[in-house]
């Protein structure tokens, strides 16, 4: 590389680094809203206040089944600077930005450089990617060490360097922390399908002599790729089952953590449980008008793999086609069409949408589908926002209007936009204008959840509101309703968001006398909905409750305490 290519990979990098840190680093302290992101922090607190940075365990006190990788960030960032929710995020969104560098560099190893800028646009715009930036779990981990691994096989194929296949077997080991055996499929996936897809075209570029020059250093390097993954992703597996026992194998090799294999029971065979095609529809937004070129563009690119003389082009259209379709059916073996599993599928499909539009754009051709495509989602967002405006909602989906109206009319705004500039004629423009507008209506967004989430939700307020005046003897708990919620267990997902703002572990009740058990042993804040409230006055004489916090959703903080104790 010579002096002005440095330069210019080195500008590229600070453009990636800078739009990542516009698109995300102001919104760091947006409220934790999901249950799985209090999960995650609840354990982070714990491996903080025990000290003990090896067994994982839940807010509860039970084993987390789920590999340390993704706690122990979230644990180093509350060590150093505190709990708070920007502490929460930071090393998440940090993450992000790197996938978008790993993005840009694998790109660069096939395409030009105008392309794999416009990829790392399309990633970072992404409905799904956003998103998952912004909620805590352990999706983007997951990502940036298949970003990594990808970026070093695609390094390992051009170059045939050791340390690139070095890189590639640590990132699977981290992989391996983060997720387990389950992290391993999309990666062995991808390879296994380039490696036959080659074969299948007579190349040469992965037999033994040609990646590694002999069998004897095959032999040596991949058994010092071993070495790096026991090291790094077995080490800790290792202690637990020594520490713990059979108890461990059980909770991370048994029928439970196996569970997402399992056909899926008592759902409807349709097309929407069958298939992950909606759901791809959804997390490519506003992209999704580029679907059909991206698709034409990875078939387009197995062709010419068979062909045409072999480019790097070639090379790399293969590669992300190949990585795009493994990564895209996976997910069908789980149990569950859960959209966040469709992740691993947006590089290589921003860097096959990026390749068709520069394509198009170079050659002067129209985007005409795309245009098509663009009206028809202007109209169906027209509708959304015409009927969020005007329809009258329930009160529970009330709250919720004033959140999602603002992006739902500014992302209006940006299909209009792109598809107006697309049939003028002006398709440079219509591609600036769906850039800078999904920047806007994702800001537009996260500053909604920002200022108005407490609207929404009172899990926030109660819970900085119990920690501000919480005592060491003062207790915390959760008075279960009669209704069903989210999860399956009344009020779970709302007590752990709860939970994570109170700094302590809250358990439920379930009745009067348990209440009257827990006023016996001190004063305790409990939350319970209003009606049930006005029950309890009824029924628990001899206890005092007084409302701390009331809710317009309906629910109240109350501070619980015996009578004799509050006189």
């Amino acid at each position: 590389m010579n002096g002005n290519s440095r330069k210019t990979a080195a500008a590229d990098m600070l453009l990636v680094l800078a739009f990542g840190a516009i698109m995300y680093l102001p919104w760091l302290n947006l409220p934790v809203t999901d249950a799985d992101t209090a999960y995650y922090t609840g354990a982070a607190r714990g491996v903080v206040n025990s000290g003990d940075w090896m067994t994982i365990r839940g807010s509860g006190g039970g084993l987390l089944d789920k590999p340390p990788l993704s706690i122990w960030p979230i644990a180093l960032s509350y060590r150093l600077w505190g709990e708070s929710d920007w502490s929460t995020r930071l090393w998440q969104v940090g993450l992000s930005i790197g996938i978008l560098v790993l993005t840009y560099l694998s790109g660069r190893r096939f395409f030009a450089r105008e392309q794999c800028l416009l990829a790392t646009l399309i990633l970072g715009t992404s409905l799904l990617f956003a998103y998952c930036t912004m909620v805590v779990q352990q999706d983007i981990l997951n990502l940036f060490t298949y970003a990594l691994f990808f970026y070093a096989f695609a390094l390992f194929w051009q170059t045939h360097s050791a340390a690139a296949y070095y890189l590639a077997w640590l990132a699977l080991s981290l992989s391996f922390m983060n997720r387990w055996h389950i992290a391993l499929v999309i990666p062995a996936g991808v390879v296994l399908a380039c490696v036959i897809a080659v074969r299948m075209l007579g190349r040469d570029d992965f037999r033994i002599a040609t990646l590694f020059g002999s069998w004897r250093s095959a032999l040596w390097r991949t058994s010092f790729g071993l070495a790096i993954f026991a090291v790094v992703g077995g080490t800790w597996y290792i202690y637990e089952y020594l520490h713990l026992g059979r108890p461990f194998l059980d909770l991370f090799f048994g029928r439970r953590n196996l569970a997402f294999l399992q056909a899926p029971g008592g759902r409807p065979l349709s097309w929407l449980s069958v298939t992950y095609l909606p759901q791809l529809l959804l997390a490519t937004v506003p992209w999704v008008v580029f679907l059909p070129d991206a698709v034409a563009t990875g078939i387009d690119g197995l062709r010419s793999a068979r062909r045409a003389r072999r480019t790097r082009e070639v090379d790399g259209l293969l590669f992300s086609s190949l990585w795009c379709l493994v990564a895209f059916f996976v997910p069908h073996v789980s149990a569950w069409r859960v959209i966040r599993y469709l992740l691993p599928v947006l590089p290589p499909l921003s860097m096959l949408t990026a390749v068709s539009v520069t394509r198009k754009l170079q050659e002067g051709k129209r985007f005409a589908v795309s245009a098509a495509l663009g009206a028809v989602i202007t109209a169906v967002f027209v509708a959304i926002d015409a009927y969020l405006l005007f329809e009258s909602l329930d009160a529970t989906m009330r709250p919720y209007r004033g959140l999602v109206l603002p992006f739902l009319l500014m992302s209006t705004v940006a299909f209009a936009a792109f598809t107006v500039a697309a049939l003028w004629r002006r398709e440079r423009l219509a591609i600036v204008s769906m850039v800078i507008l999904a920047v806007a209506s994702y800001s537009t967004l996260f500053a909604s959840v920002s200022y108005k989430w407490d609207q929404v939700s009172p899990w926030r307020s109660f819970g900085l509101a119990t920690r501000s005046v919480l005592q060491p003897d003062t207790q915390l708990a959760w008075y279960r309703t009669s209704g069903m919620l989210p999860y399956g267990v009344p009020g779970e997902a709302e007590r752990v968001v709860y939970e994570h703002y109170a700094g302590r572990s809250v358990p439920f009740l379930g009745d009067p006398s348990e209440l009257r058990d827990l006023v016996a042993q001190g004063p305790a804040f409990i939350v319970m909905r209003d009606e049930t409230l006005l029950g309890l006055l009824e029924t628990c004489p001899g206890i005092d409750l007084k409302k701390i916090q009331t809710h317009s959703t309906g629910w109240v903080l109350v501070l619980a305490n015996s009578e004799a104790r509050s006189r």
